[in-house]
């Protein structure tokens, strides 16, 4: 939030751009009713650069359970034994678990941590039994055995991670949730900038060393340029706050 509100306030001249994701532009604007900037007016959109599924992670010495309907089993059978982790509350962490739970209907107890490390940190050592995480955090300990994927919050399921099922085919049906980020510019920031801005985000996306690298950590690359990412912001701000709206999620 600080970072998109001192992008937001800088001179719109092209030398400040932000890399900022779902949770401070589309989350944000419906779990804070004093949020200091508005995404859609203080902000130009330079280019859309990935998309990245999350994986909800399990460590089986708390949770004995191998797949996602015997954790909602589980958890049908245990009202408000299970402890998640999340990012923070408003997370992304937070609200796309609580949006599965919302889906399966099941109630499940939030533990707020000061970043993922931590909360990392405490899956491993026992202290909470699920946690939604990036490919890029979760893969190492997937392939250690350490933690169990049981599944991915994108409807297809990821390359990197072919083993692994979608929350939606895993059963709860229609889940589809996942995070993004992109470039942005300060409002008022010349057009042709920010097409030039655009330009240069969108090839360097589409390179075959950065496409490597991004699919390698189950990053889906998804170049958009000012005009597309925009029009994506604003769908998300109306997804998201439909969304937490339902579930009745509120930090101010």
């Amino acid at each position: 939030m600080i970072g998109v509100e001192a992008a937001a306030r800088a001179a719109p001249d092209g030398y400040t751009v932000v890399i900022a994701g779902v949770g401070e532009l589309s989350m944000f604007p419906s779990l804070y009713r004093k949020l200091p900037y508005d995404t859609m007016k203080d902000l130009q959109g330079v280019s859309l650069i990935a998309i990245t599924p999350q994986i909800l992670v399990v460590n089986q010495s708390v949770l004995p359970v191998t797949n996602l309907r015997e954790l909602i089993q589980y958890a049908k059978a245990h009202p408000n034994k299970i402890n998640y982790g999340s990012f923070g509350t408003g997370s992304l962490a937070h609200v796309m678990t609580e949006l599965l739970a919302n889906q399966a209907g099941i109630q499940i107890t939030n533990i707020s941590y000061k970043g993922s490390a931590p909360a990392l940190a405490d899956l491993l050592g026992g202290q909470i039994g699920l946690l939604m995480l990036s490919p890029a955090l979760a893969k190492s300990h997937l392939e250690s055995g350490k933690l169990l994927g049981l599944a991915v919050s994108s409807k297809e399921r990821l390359a990197a991670l072919p083993n692994v099922p979608s929350i939606h085919e895993a059963g709860v049906p229609n889940y589809d949730a996942s995070s993004w980020f992109g470039a942005l510019v300060p409002a008022g920031t010349p057009k042709e900038i920010v097409a030039q801005l655009g330009d240069i985000f969108v090839k360097a996306v589409n390179t075959p060393e950065v496409n490597k690298l991004l699919l390698a950590n189950g990053i889906l690359p998804m170049a958009k340029g000012p005009q597309e990412f925009s029009l994506f912001i604003k769908q998300e701000i109306d997804k998201w706050g439909a969304i937490i709206k339902k579930m009745g999620l509120a930090l101010d």
